[in-house]
């Protein structure tokens, strides 16, 4: 964990000091009982998980090994949800907190979402916009 946090801190420092920006993957996805999973990924290891009016974030991903000796990844969220996925998210599978049942998931959709550079803003402090004022 101490490692992952590390990785993560040092990319996004990275990234300030070169100004480069890199795109989220979101993913749509339809698993049972939650419709239209919006899952937000970022390459430095922030994974965001939302539907409806609910909205939960997670971090890192840990990587499974089967006795098969395929693998698999997962990630685990603020309320207890885990997800868990093959490298391409051909299979996306989510276990939800209240329940230890695999729920297989349908990928709807996945598109590279670039980041957008925000204008810089001004704000006169209150004291000096009230002085104008007078």
């Amino acid at each position: 964990m101490e490692k992952s946090l590390i990785a993560s801190v040092c990319f996004v420092m990275s990234s300030l000091f070169t100004g480069e920006t890199y795109a989220v993957t979101q993913y749509t996805l339809d698993c049972p009982g939650r419709d239209n999973i919006v899952l937000e990924r970022a390459p430095y290891k922030l994974n965001t998980i939302g539907w409806d009016d609910k909205f939960f974030v997670g971090s890192g991903d840990k990587k499974l090994k089967l006795i098969s000796n395929a693998s698999l990844h997962m990630m685990t969220f603020t309320n207890g949800d885990r997800l868990i996925y093959e490298d391409d998210f051909a299979n996306v599978y989510m276990i939800y907190a209240d329940t230890s049942k695999i729920h297989t998931c349908l990928v709807q959709s996945s598109e590279s979402i670039d980041p957008q550079a925000l204008p810089h803003v001004r704000w006169k402090s209150e004291s000096k916009a009230s002085d104008s004022e007078s």
